[in-house]
Parts: structure tokens; sequence; C-alpha cells
């Protein structure tokens, strides 16, 4: 429901035009500026060391995606609505099952 109204204000926001040729870049772009996804649990598979922090094998850590789709050295002009761009957000995480939820979610958006 959040992606739904996100999408809804910026097309309003923003005075967009969508139609079929650029709606699936509008949608990917506000699940970026208003992720329906702030976190991801995972456990870890390996120790890892990481900027002075020991992570250790079974630790349960949070990877926080809304936080990652804001990251100046990935996204040009983060917080600008920029539809099309070339890098992907992680608003639906960072495995295999990010094409499936984007599926369903351009099925619910563009049907």
């Amino acid at each position: 429901m959040q992606l739904i109204v996100a999408t809804l204000w910026a097309i309003s926001h923003f005075s967009l035009k969508v139609g079929a040729e650029n709606a699936r870049e509008v949608v990917i772009e506000a699940s970026r500026l208003y992720s329906p996804v702030l976190s991801v649990g995972r456990v870890m598979s390996q120790d890892l060391s990481f900027r002075g922090q020991s992570l250790k094998k079974g630790d349960r850590v949070m990877f926080y995606t809304g936080l990652a789709n804001f990251d100046p050295e990935v996204f040009n002009e983060p917080f600008q609505f920029i539809p099309g761009r070339k890098e992907k957000p992680l608003s639906f995480g960072g495995s295999s099952l990010v094409v499936v939820a984007e599926g369903m979610i351009m099925v619910c958006f563009i049907t």
C-alpha cells in the first residue's frame, strides 16, 4: 500500500506523464525513494571483519536497504526523483527473489 501511495504522490508532485513506456521506471524509482522494505535480516555464513567490527558465523545482522538507496556513492543526486536510473535500488533486498517481487509489483501497477 505504501508503494502505491508513494508512486501516486510522485506522479502528482513531479507532474509526470506515465504510460506503458515509462511506468516500470517510475515505479522502480518510487520504490527507491519510498522503500516498502526498510531492512532485511541475514545470518552470517562465515566470519567477517568490517571497519573494525567482527562478525562471526551465525551472527544475525540487519541490512538497512532503505538507507542504502540514498548512498551518494551509488546514486547520483540520491534525493531527487529520477526515473530510468541505471543503478538498481535495493528496495526488495538483493536476492534472486527480487525479480519475483518486482514482477508482482509491476503486475499490480500496470494491469
